[in-house]
């Protein structure tokens, strides 16, 4: 990989001649270079994310993650018990309300969303 923030912008060139593969690394100068960048930028560069409240649909305690539902996270938000805030051993209630933060993600367990911080409220 080629640091984008060389001093000498270099061009990455393959050839095969006469049966033989050929590599080269060529300068370019400044005004042969496209400053910018059309490549499809990752998933992970492009996370969405959010704050609302939801409800615990399902919890697996002995495991420590489960799913919050919410409208902003269609199909489920997952989460795990270390996104949960507090101290010592952390666990939600089905049923019960909680404030999240979450992301969206590729794919989390079969989940679009992953909580990042979740609070659950007083009853």
């Amino acid at each position: 990989m080629i640091d984008r923030n060389l001093r000498k912008p270099l061009l990455f060139t393959a050839a095969v001649v006469s049966g033989v593969a050929a590599v080269a690394l060529v300068a370019i100068s400044a005004s042969d270079q496209d400053t910018r960048d059309t490549r499809p930028m990752p998933d992970h560069v492009m996370t969405r994310t959010g704050q609302t409240t939801g409800t615990v649909q399902t919890w697996n305690a002995e495991e420590g993650w489960g799913v919050i539902d919410s409208a902003e996270t269609p199909g489920g938000c997952w989460a795990f018990y270390s996104s949960i805030v507090g101290e010592g051993f952390r666990t939600l209630t089905v049923g019960a309300t909680v404030s999240l933060e979450w992301e969206q993600v590729t794919d989390q367990d079969g989940y679009r969303y992953r909580a990042t911080r979740v609070e659950q409220q007083d009853s």
